[in-house]
C-alpha cells in the first residue's frame, strides 16, 4: 500500500528459507503469490558460490545458499519464478499457478497495452512448462487483437508485440494430460 501511495514499484529483497526450515517450499510459494498478486519484485537470497556443509554461507554460520558446494540447487531453497519483467502499458493482473495433477502450471498476465511502449516480456522459462516430451510443450494462448507472442531463442522468456492499444491477455501453461493426449 505504502509504494502505491508513493506511486514507486515495489521489491522485497533478500527473502528466503534457512535449510532445514520446516516447509520452506511452501512459504516461498506463498511469497510469490503475495509478490504477483502486488506486482511486486524481490530478490531471493542467497546465491554463495564457495557456500560448503562447515562454514555454511561464510559468514554467521547463515545456511541460505540456494546451491551447494558443487553449484547444484539445494532441493525445497530455490526454483525459478515466472513473472512479468516488462509490461508496454498498464496491469491489470498476473497469476500464476503452481499447478497439480489436474490443473497445469501457468502463468497469466493481463494489461492495457500500449504499443508506443514495446515488447511485454514474461520470464516463463521453459522448464517450468514444458513436459518430457516434443508433444508436451508450453502452450501460449493470447486474448485480444494484433497481439504476436512467442518464446525466445533462449525458451526463457516469451515476447509479445501488442500492435493496438487495449486489454490483452497472455497465457502460458503447461499441457493439459488427457490419456495420451496434451491438451
Amino acid at each position: 500500500q505504502k509504494a502505491q501511495a508513493l506511486g514507486a514499484p515495489l521489491l522485497l529483497g533478500e527473502y528466503g528459507a534457512p535449510a532445514g526450515t520446516h516447509r520452506a517450499d511452501d512459504y516461498l510459494t506463498l511469497l510469490h503469490r503475495h509478490l504477483n498478486r502486488a506486482l511486486a519484485s524481490g530478490t531471493q537470497w542467497n546465491y554463495t558460490p564457495r557456500w560448503d556443509a562447515t562454514t555454511k554461507d561464510g559468514w554467521n554460520r547463515e545456511d541460505l545458499s540456494i546451491v551447494d558446494d558443487h553449484g547444484k540447487l539445494r532441493d525445497g531453497l530455490f526454483r525459478p519464478r515466472a513473472y512479468a519483467q516488462r509490461i508496454a502499458g498498464q496491469p491489470v493482473s498476473l497469476t500464476v499457478r503452481e499447478g497439480s495433477a489436474l490443473i497445469p502450471r501457468a502463468i497469466e498476465l493481463r494489461w492495457q497495452n500500449d504499443p508506443a511502449l514495446g515488447d511485454t516480456v514474461l520470464f516463463a522459462p521453459r522448464v517450468l512448462f514444458d513436459g518430457p516430451t516434443a508433444a508436451e510443450r508450453a502452450k501460449i494462448e493470447t486474448q485480444g487483437d494484433g497481439l504476436l507472442c512467442a518464446y525466445d531463442r533462449a525458451g526463457l522468456r516469451v515476447r509479445c508485440l501488442g500492435l493496438l492499444k487495449g486489454e490483452r491477455r497472455i497465457t502460458v501453461r503447461a499441457c493439459l494430460k488427457v490419456g495420451s493426449l496434451c491438451l
